[in-house]
């Protein structure tokens, strides 16, 4: 009876340093496995990472604007002193009179142009430091074709003859509907919709885009 009772302790005894053995290796397995998985997910994550930082790049699309506000400033100095010379020649490359909106949008340039030179020039009053700060609000692209909502400071200093020194100032942020198309790395105006405090009077003058120079005319200006 007691070598059966000392075989039975000898077997429990196997199974359970068996056990043991399983469980600790087991343990040991675990943690291996764990460490794995973090260092892979932390990998993943990094390339993730990476990968979103590459899509959300914006650059071209920062170009584009930065090329189209350049175009615009050149645009805007050479109409500005259109408004001091009536001088209207160069501003024919910056529009595609081809379509009808190219050209509507040009001839109202013009009739903002006459207007205020009428107005100056009845009022007896010069007009100086003509400026515009085109900020652009909306931007879409496709193809080669750019829609924009853009806004336009406009503003100038003037002062009548006989107090030269009283000078005022007219300032007005002006909305623009803008369509432009690209051309190698230059662009043209293919619509330009916007208004202005001028509106009121522009309907008296009339262009037929063959000219070269705004003349001052008889036609009696609204006021600012």
């Amino acid at each position: 009876m007691k070598k059966d009772n000392d075989y039975n302790k000898i077997i429990y005894s196997g199974i359970y340093n068996l056990i043991s053995i399983f469980l600790v290796t087991l343990f040991f397995i675990s943690i291996a496995n764990t460490s794995n998985n973090k260092y892979i997910n932390n990998i993943a994550s990094e390339n993730t990472l990476n990968v979103g930082s590459f899509i959300t790049d914006t650059t071209a699309e920062v170009s584009d604007e930065n090329l189209i506000l350049s175009y615009l400033r050149n645009l805007y100095t050479i109409r500005n002193k259109s408004f001091i010379t009536g001088n209207v020649e160069e501003l024919y490359k910056f529009y595609d009179i081809s379509n009808n909106f190219g050209a509507y949008s040009l001839e109202y340039e013009f009739k903002r142009i006459a207007f205020l030179r009428d107005w100056a020039n009845g009022k007896d009053v010069k007009i100086f430091n003509i400026s515009s700060t085109p900020k652009i609000t909306s931007l879409k692209k496709g193809n080669n074709i750019y829609q924009l909502v853009l806004t336009e400071t406009f503003s100038f200093d003037y002062a009548f003859n006989e107090k030269p020194e009283d000078i005022k100032n007219f300032t007005a942020d002006l909305v623009h509907n803008l369509e432009l198309e690209k051309l190698n790395n230059t662009f043209i105006i293919t619509k330009d919709y916007y208004e202005c405090a001028f509106n009121s009077g522009l309907d008296k003058y009339k262009f037929d885009l063959t000219e070269k120079s705004i003349p001052l005319t008889d036609v009696k200006s609204t006021n600012l």
